[in-house]
């Protein structure tokens, strides 16, 4: 419940729509709530979230998925760091935490306090130190036949043991290969999976197969994981 609330507190800027034909989010359920955290231009195009153990609010502000030619924006994707350090619902400080990121999908914080993103060919390691980030410690690399945008790493979350599992846009029927660390493992596209690996170390291979294109994945408290 407090993970859909914050998520749509961060990307859905419902003060800022303006046109009668649009219609605005609501809540159905009585014990959530909508409310505006930040908007544009402190955070434009956000595409995926995580919070870290110490409540920061951590957001991938994309600007080179599927981009147009007309395109104004940066040229790489960032993520952008908020705090809110009263607690009134506003954050009172932003920050850019990592930049020069490419078709950035999806992040996640491992049980050890670290970040991983999900970018369309890669997943990179981020240290959370309090510090910006330049430089990409590449954990596992998707090689596959480009088909079309989703054919593509999209999703990431970790259990409690610290296995991290990564979701896979459909090949389109194709041979794709998987790289983590010096271990490569090959697999033939049958739609979107699931790929679990210990530790982003050695990969135990598909946890589960058979999807489209399964954007984004957790686990609960009973440790169930949800697509």
């Amino acid at each position: 419940m407090t993970i859909a609330w914050v998520i749509a507190t961060v990307t859905i800027p419902a003060s800022s729509i303006k046109a009668q034909d649009t219609p605005i989010p609501r809540v159905i359920d009585r014990r959530l709530q909508i409310n505006l955290f930040a908007e544009d231009p402190d955070i434009v195009t956000p595409i995926g979230m995580a919070i870290s153990a110490d409540d920061r609010i951590f957001v991938i502000e994309s600007h080179t998925h599927l981009r147009s030619k007309s395109y104004a924006g940066p040229t790489s994707d960032r993520i952008k760091v908020f705090v809110d350090r009263d607690n009134d619902g506003q954050f009172d400080q932003q920050s850019v935490f990592a930049d020069g990121l490419r078709e950035a999908m999806n992040l996640a914080f491992s049980p050890d306090g670290d970040l991983y993103v999900v970018c369309a060919r890669t997943v990179v390691h981020l240290p959370d130190r309090n510090r910006w980030h330049a430089s990409h410690h590449v954990v596992l690399q998707l090689e596959t036949q480009e088909r079309y945008a989703h054919n593509s790493l999209l999703g990431i979350t970790f259990d409690k043991t610290g296995h991290m599992y990564v979701a896979r846009g459909n090949t389109g029927s194709h041979v794709s290969h998987r790289r983590t660390g010096r271990i490569v493992s090959r697999s033939y596209g049958d739609g979107g999976s699931i790929i679990r690996s210990r530790r982003t170390e050695v990969e135990d291979g598909e946890f589960a197969t058979g999807f489209w294109n399964p954007f984004d994945l957790k686990f609960d408290a009973a440790d169930a994981c949800w697509l």
